[in-house]
């Protein structure tokens, strides 16, 4: 979430949320989906994708909630990524080699599972 918010304050990238996460190559769990134009309908096509699968559902659920605490307390939140504009798996980073959607970055850290990159000079 602090790399979506990241992204929507660097002028490399789109100044709302909504166009950040459905960007091309972005985040592999929107490319998954066929989001209507209309962000509001997004719930409605999620609940049709996932409504024969309960553990889907709740995960979706889940990080919805999540989301929506982050959105409207941003501002009071430590950024844990200290900037980061890009992350992957540590699996995916190791299978790549380099970060082809996020040009003009460099090694952060790793947080879990996940590699984050800032960009260059910060």
């Amino acid at each position: 979430m602090h790399v979506t918010r990241n992204r929507v304050s660097s002028p490399e990238f789109p100044e709302d949320y909504c166009s950040v996460i459905t960007e091309k190559w972005a985040y592999s769990w929107v490319q998954e989906l066929k989001y209507p134009d209309n962000p509001s309908l997004w719930t409605i096509s999620l609940l049709n994708k996932y409504k024969s699968n309960k553990t889907e559902m709740y995960a979706w659920n889940e990080v919805f909630e999540e989301s929506l605490h982050f959105y409207l307390n941003q501002e009071s939140l430590e950024d844990i990524t200290s900037g980061s504009i890009c992350y992957m798996t540590f699996f995916e980073y190791l299978r790549r080699n380099f970060v082809s959607n996020c040009p003009a970055t460099e090694y952060h850290g790793t947080i879990d599972n996940h590699v984050f990159f800032k960009p260059k000079g910060d």
